[in-house]
């Protein structure tokens, strides 16, 4: 099996919904934006910019979605996490498992 290219910041930039639909055993599988999801009431989301700026929308509590721009880093080089905060208050934290063009795959910190 070959090895794979160590993940980077680069690898992760552009933007992302949650495709809960994919989701399975505590992983969670996020698209890029222009994928063909099916129809859903709302979609977590956040697009990652290269100057370490995310723009992360959530579904706010009258259905429609908020949007709030914050920070993002991805940490710990051995097992990559993603994290996204907001006025130092972290509000994201994830542990990469694997990206691909198109898909990037999540097991979200409890």
């Amino acid at each position: 099996m070959p090895k794979l290219p160590p993940l980077t910041a680069t690898s992760l930039l552009g933007a992302w919904s949650h495709s809960h639909e994919e989701d399975q055993q505590g992983r969670q599988v996020f698209r890029r934006t222009s994928y063909p999801f099916p129809p859903s009431r709302g979609r977590l989301s956040f697009d990652l910019l290269d100057d370490g700026i995310a723009n992360f929308q959530a579904i706010a509590r009258d259905d429609r979605h908020a949007t709030t721009s914050c920070q993002w880093s991805l940490d710990n080089p051995t097992t990559p996490e993603l994290s996204i905060t907001f006025n130092q208050n972290q509000i994201f934290k994830a542990r990469v498992l694997s990206v691909q063009n198109e898909r990037l795959e999540l097991q979200i910190e409890a």
